[in-house]
């Protein structure tokens, strides 16, 4: 591994820039993969070192090109990272010093969504602001929630459900009305576990597929599509929008430690947020990898 760390543009936050280049393994990892439309490979991937308010970065929002929204899980504080440059700055923070369990991110228009473990959703305006004012909306999900986005259809939202209180073998999405502001009684999706087991089994044929898969993130491609990450199974995973496997990926969990966020910007490029780690002796930065399509 080559690690080369460059100087950076003054910003608010210090930033370490971190470009590797990976040379062994495989899939997301060393040989090519394919989702979203695009192959991939190690070959062709940056890794940018987050500043320690984003050692444990939850989620990940398009915003304007080259740029993408990012948080922690604590704190009602939002980040522009320009990851082209690169440079972050945090743009905005929930007024009264919100603190909750954040696990999800996204944007409709001007307006800007946080979402808890417990489905609470927190809107906002997509503005500069120390003290943003907000709309907070009780979740009623029987699930534990991570990972937020807009819904195709940009009339809502779609939250996914990393784990069922009573059920560890389907994989559960929910639609929230932006007109109603309020989320679907039935999910918007419930896919079998078994399903998805037959089909990386199909992909993978040299190991045997997880039992449980714990989406971590979403998000929705140029082709809407369905791109879930699922830390503890190191997956990407694609579906179509009526729940059908179409693509998967292996990722290196030396690579992406914890990968809690997704996003696929209009140039191709997939990004991928990875927790730190923050406990022991030795604690690791979060890690925003960049991977450019090679097709």
């Amino acid at each position: 591994m080559i690690v080369r760390i460059g100087p950076l543009r003054p910003t608010a936050l210090s930033l370490v820039w971190l470009s590797l280049l990976l040379t062994a393994c495989s899939d997301a990892s060393g040989n090519r993969f394919h989702v979203a439309g695009h192959w991939y490979d190690s070959d062709h991937v940056t890794h940018l070192g987050l500043p320690k308010p984003l050692r444990e970065v939850s989620g990940l929002a398009s915003a304007a090109p080259g740029r993408v929204f990012a948080h922690n899980d604590e704190r009602g504080v939002v980040f522009e990272i320009d990851y082209l440059a690169p440079s972050i700055e945090p743009i905005l923070t929930l007024a009264d010093d919100v603190r909750d369990d954040f696990e999800g991110i996204a944007t409709l228009g001007e307006r800007l969504f946080l979402v808890t473990s417990h489905g609470v959703l927190y809107e906002t305006r997509i503005t500069a602001d120390d003290a943003a004012p907000f709309t907070r909306y009780d979740g009623g999900l029987d699930c534990e929630v991570e990972g937020l986005t807009a819904a195709p259809d940009r009339a809502g939202l779609l939250v996914a459900c990393k784990n069922l209180p009573d059920d560890r073998h389907t994989v559960v999405i929910h639609y929230w009305h932006l007109e109603k502001r309020a989320y679907d009684p039935s999910p918007a999706l419930s896919i079998p576990t078994a399903i998805i087991a037959d089909f990386l089994s199909g992909q993978f044929p040299e190991r045997p597929p997880p039992k449980r898969i714990q989406p971590t993130g979403i998000t929705v491609t140029s082709a809407g599509n369905l791109l879930l990450v699922a830390a503890r199974q190191h997956l990407l995973l694609e579906f179509t929008p009526e729940g059908t496997p179409v693509a998967a990926a292996k990722l290196d969990p030396d690579v992406h430690r914890q990968a809690e966020g997704v996003e696929v910007d209009t140039d191709g490029r997939l990004l991928l947020a990875s927790e730190g780690d923050g406990k022991g002796e030795k604690k690791t930065r979060g890690v925003l990898s960049i991977y450019e399509p090679i097709d």
